[in-house]
């Protein structure tokens, strides 16, 4: 049960930097556009 635990934080914390990349990448694309 503690890998699938493991799992899940892995999957929920990459989950949230992709997110937050995107965000930033868009952020920056619509200041510089």
């Amino acid at each position: 049960m503690t890998e699938f635990i493991q799992f899940a934080f892995c999957v929920a914390v990459l989950y949230c930097v992709v997110d937050t990349l995107i965000y930033a990448l868009s952020w920056l694309f619509g200041v510089c556009a």
